[in-house]
């Protein structure tokens, strides 16, 4: 049972395949010192007169019929439009919200150790 826990060979992998105790990792990414320098220079070429061009772009874009460029401009103006209803848990859905809220006899319960509509207070 010990050489399952041990590494085997140069790789650091015990003999059912994962990584053993002791192994040193992986290097990392490649490519993300790259791809921190490509955006750090995106970023020093963008400022405010430079972004309000291009969301003008794709706004005239959009209106001339450019659906991608219109699915854009919505999706960080507006945001994601909520998954549809599954018409198989519709009633499901409304019964457990139903359960969630307070029935009349909770509220009243609530309003009278609150003191709400207390005639004597």
């Amino acid at each position: 049972m010990a050489s399952h826990r041990q590494p085997t060979g140069s790789n650091g992998r015990n003999t059912n395949g994962t990584f053993a105790p002791g192994n040193p990792g992986g290097s990392g990414n490649p490519h993300a010192r790259k791809v921190a320098q490509l955006r750090t220079a995106i970023l020093d070429c963008l400022n405010p007169e430079a972004m309000a061009s291009i969301v003008n772009g794709l706004l005239i874009a959009a209106q001339s019929g450019d659906v991608q460029a219109a699915k854009l401009l919505l999706s960080y103006a507006v945001g994601r439009p909520p998954d549809p209803v599954n018409p198989d848990r519709l009633d499901v859905d409304e019964w457990e919200l139903l359960k969630a809220q307070p029935t009349s006899l909770d509220r009243v319960l609530q309003e009278a150790a609150q003191g709400v509509n207390n005639p004597r207070r």
